[in-house]
């Protein structure tokens, strides 16, 4: 529970993660919510693979146009994930099940 005191790289306090939603909730009470609740999902969604493809990439909507365009030409979600996360994500191998 308190890892943060064993290992200085850990902050004691959660204001990354708390910055980190800032935008979306900012975003949400100017545009007075989603009008359904799929719409609150998909705007959820998309800020998380924004700011992931951030922490990566200095340009993230550019990486993500790329990313598009190469699942438009090739239709595979493994050839996007391996543009997207060349070092992060481990290749599985076929027929290699998805952890639930």
């Amino acid at each position: 529970m308190f890892r943060w005191a064993e290992s200085p790289e850990i902050p004691a306090d959660s204001n990354l993660a708390e910055r980190g939603v800032r935008g979306l909730v900012i975003a949400r009470k100017t545009s007075f919510g989603g009008q359904s609740e799929d719409a609150l999902w998909v705007r959820g969604v998309m800020q998380s693979v924004m700011e992931s493809l951030a922490l990566l990439y200095d340009d993230p909507a550019e990486a993500l146009d790329t990313a598009l365009d190469i699942y438009a030409k090739t239709g595979r979600r493994s050839d996007v994930r391996d543009f997207l996360f060349p070092r992060i994500m481990p290749k599985r191998r076929p027929g290699t099940p998805t952890a639930a």
